[in-house]
C-alpha cells in the first residue's frame, strides 16, 4: 500500500513509521511514532505522529484521526542539553583539581577521582560521607549550612 504523504517522510525514517502505521492498521489501536517530516521549503524537522481509529456503533473503524505536532525547538533543547551535560562530565570527570557535588545538606552526591585521592575514600564512601565530616574541625563553622545561610541572608 502507498500513500501520497510516504514522499515528506525522511527516508531514514520512513519504515520505521510505515511499520509503525501498518501495525495500527492492522491492529485497529492508536499509534504514537517520532520521525523527520519535510516541510514545503524542503526543511526536515522533527514531528510527533499520532493517529486513532474512529469507530462507528457496530465497532467498525469508520475513519483514522492523526496529528502531526512539530517537535523540532524540543529536539533541538534536547540535543543543547545533552552536549552541555557530556561538556560537563568531561570537565568533572577530566579536571585535575578535585571537584565534589553535594546537595543542601552536605550530602556528597558525586566527586571525581582527583577528589576521591585526595580526601582518601573511595566515590561509595564519599557517598556516605557529610562535606563536615571532610572539613578541619577549626573551619566547620564557617563551612556549615546555618552558617552560610546566615551570612547570605544579611
Amino acid at each position: 500500500m502507498c500513500w501520497g504523504w510516504e514522499v515528506a517522510i525522511h527516508p531514514d525514517d520512513l519504515p520505521r513509521i510505515l511499520e509503525t502505521f501498518r501495525e495500527a492498521l492492522n491492529s485497529v489501536k492508536p499509534f504514537e511514532i517520532e520521525g523527520r517530516f519535510r516541510r514545503s521549503d524542503g526543511e526536515f524537522r522533527w514531528f510527533l505522529f499520532r493517529g486513532s481509529p474512529l469507530r462507528d456503533r457496530s465497532g467498525k473503524v469508520a475513519k483514522w484521526y492523526g496529528t502531526n505536532t512539530d517537535l523540532e525547538e524540543r529536539k533541538r533543547a534536547e540535543d543543547a542539553l545533552r552536549n552541555s551535560e557530556e561538556r560537563w562530565r568531561s570537565v568533572f570527570e577530566n579536571s585535575a583539581i578535585g571537584v565534589a557535588l553535594s546537595d543542601l545538606n552536605g550530602r556528597l552526591l558525586a566527586t571525581n577521582h582527583v577528589y576521591q585521592t585526595m580526601a582518601g575514600y573511595t566515590e561509595e564512601e564519599l557517598r556516605a560521607i557529610n562535606f563536615l565530616d571532610l572539613t578541619h574541625e577549626d573551619d566547620r563553622q564557617a563551612n556549615s549550612r546555618k552558617d552560610i545561610v546566615a551570612r547570605t541572608a544579611v
